[in-house]
């Protein structure tokens, strides 16, 4: 297993991310955001106290569902067609 890649957030590597890179005001969103909403429907007793729990769960699992969706609709870079197989000129190198 290869190390993370330092710039990457935790949000990001403890979901296993591939596709999606969220910015900081999104992850600000989607963790403290959930959690501070989840907290002031609890505390004014609109829903139970387990929508403190669930509600960031079920955020980060709608999050990685997105980021697995992506990757099943987008093709792989490698599925792309070279310049010699789309029949297009193929760049020289510089120095020859």
């Amino acid at each position: 297993m290869t190390a993370p890649s330092p710039h990457r957030s935790a949000y990001a590597r403890l979901l296993r991310l591939r596709r999606l890179r969220l910015t900081g005001w999104q992850r600000a969103l989607l963790v403290e955001g959930v959690l501070v909403v989840g907290a002031l429907l609890a505390l004014a007793d609109a829903v139970s106290a387990w929508t403190v729990v669930v509600l960031p769960v079920a955020v980060a699992a709608a999050v990685k569902a997105q980021d697995v969706l992506t990757g099943l609709l987008d093709p792989p870079e490698s599925a792309a067609p070279s310049p010699r197989q789309a029949g297009g000129a193929v760049p020289k190198a510089a120095g020859r």
